[in-house]
């Protein structure tokens, strides 16, 4: 399923890690400063305490600190190239001691090509029921994704699976339990727990979007913003940027591909900033990652797929068998009884 503000402090003196153990947050430094091999050795240390870091040997430490240091040459280069004060920020976050090809290997799903499956949804189109006029205000549902990952084994736990698996099984289910009386705990395959008296939420089906060929970028944002308005979306995109997101709006320059998708994430609300569009969109890193485990990723892009392809294969669940949403030349399948990955 593979399923969520940052402020720049500068400092007074760098020159010994007694100067920087004040601060409350890595993040909250000013990496700007930090330029002699001691005090990236210094910063160092200060992450590896705040994270809990121990290494088996000191030959693994010193190969860390040399991939720490070629990640702190590289966030502090795209922080200082950002366009403007609202796009994405990078830190030295929980994952600042691997490498993209380590952080890519564990937390993503090895990168799918689609670009061929746009044609696949030229059908039957029908004109659009819902009205995004007069949208409602941004909204969180916090839903248990262990539960999912403990029960749903056809969704292939945290090796990455589809959306679709997770929401037959909670057909099948009647139900799915709250995040708070089924917690995260970051297990792989744990054992099902599922408590029929604990399901808080029941769906009778699921809807998708898929674009064809001829969608148009108006027409996909519609749609998705239409959707979002009724309930979460579960959306696929290319993820490899999220490996230190700290904050700000994400526009996906940094996509090696525009439908090379490994990750699926949650759109559970909109907003904008100074005329800038965005989604909220959970993440399933923990809350120890970019903004208390979300990232805002921008919205109404010239591009109908969206960035990085959040807007190609979007699916979420149907309520009292409602007529699922759809805009003209975008197709929606309510049984989802496949995946263009």
């Amino acid at each position: 399923m593979g399923f969520l503000v940052l402020l720049l402090i500068s400092l007074l003196g760098l020159s010994s890690s007694s100067s920087i153990s004040t601060h409350r947050s890595i993040l909250d430094l000013d990496l700007s400063k930090f330029t002699t091999q001691k005090q990236v050795s210094s910063l160092f240390q200060l992450w590896k305490s705040e994270h809990g870091r121990v290494y088996h040997n000191h030959e693994e430490e010193a190969k860390r600190l040399e991939i720490f240091k070629n990640n702190l040459n590289y966030i502090r280069d795209m922080n200082a190239n950002r366009k403007s004060p609202h796009s994405h920020r990078l830190g030295l976050n929980k994952f600042a001691d691997i490498t993209p090809q380590e952080f890519s290997k564990k937390y993503l799903q090895a990168p799918k090509d689609v670009s061929q499956q746009i044609k696949m949804a030229n059908k039957k189109m029908k004109k659009e029921q819902h009205s995004c006029d007069h949208p409602p205000a941004s909204w969180d549902w916090s839903l248990s994704e262990q539960e999912i990952t403990d029960c749903v084994y056809k969704a292939n736990s945290c090796n990455g699976g589809y959306h679709f698996h997770a929401f037959e099984w909670v057909i099948e289910n009647r139900g799915i339990a709250t995040e708070v009386d089924y917690p995260y705990t970051a297990e792989d395959h744990g054992t099902c727990k599922a408590n029929k008296t604990q399901n808080s939420v029941t769906i009778d089906n699921f809807g998708g979007l898929i674009i064809s060929e001829h969608s148009t970028q108006p027409e996909t944002d519609k749609a998705l913003l239409s959707a979002t308005l009724e309930q979460p979306i579960s959306v696929a995109m290319d993820a490899r940027d999220f490996h230190f997101y700290t904050g700000g709006i994400y526009d996906g320059g940094n996509c090696s591909s525009p439908y090379g998708i490994n990750h699926f994430v949650l759109i559970v609300g909109y907003g904008s900033l100074d005329g800038v569009d965005y989604w909220i969109v959970k993440n399933s890193f923990g809350k120890d990652w970019g903004m208390d485990g979300y990232i805002w990723i921008q919205r109404n892009i010239a591009n109908p797929i969206g960035v990085c392809a959040i807007n190609f294969f979007a699916s979420w669940p149907i309520k009292e068998k409602s007529e699922t949403l759809v805009s003209a030349r975008v197709k929606a399948d309510q049984r989802v009884d496949y995946s263009p990955l």
